[in-house]
């Protein structure tokens, strides 16, 4: 399982917990800064979001396109193919399915909106109840 913590810290990445009034997190390219009241699953997942944008150089927002880009390679690292057919048949639910897969839902909704031919073509076979078309 990717661990972002882990990989920050590898990487020299300093994390700050702050108050910030209308985003979960934030980076200069530096460092990376956390809203203070985001739950677990939610700093995991945008810590490993601030993570891409440092890795590529990004020191500021980006737009619309390059957003897009970091939030498919979020999803792709926080769940690979091998993790979602494990839960295949596990829940009903999306929100209960993010939860078991340790992201956010709208991190497993990117990943289900980018899956391969092949990945949905898994996913399908093991009967998975949301793959996109």
């Amino acid at each position: 399982m990717f661990d972002p913590w882990f990989e920050t810290t590898c990487r020299g990445i300093r994390i700050y917990l702050a108050h910030l009034r209308d985003r979960s997190a934030c980076t200069d390219g530096t460092h990376i800064w956390l809203d203070a009241h985001l739950t677990r699953i939610e700093a995991r997942c945008s810590l490993t979001h601030e993570l891409i944008h440092v890795l590529r150089g990004h020191q500021c927002a980006q737009c619309a396109g390059i957003e897009k880009c970091v939030r498919e390679r979020v999803a792709r690292l926080l769940t690979p193919i091998h993790t979602i057919l494990a839960r295949a048949q596990s829940q009903e639910n999306p929100a209960d399915i993010a939860e078991e897969l340790d992201v956010t839902l709208a991190v497993l909704t990117d990943r289900m909106t980018t899956l391969t031919h092949h990945e949905r073509a898994q996913l399908r076979a093991a009967t998975f109840p949301y793959v996109t078309a």
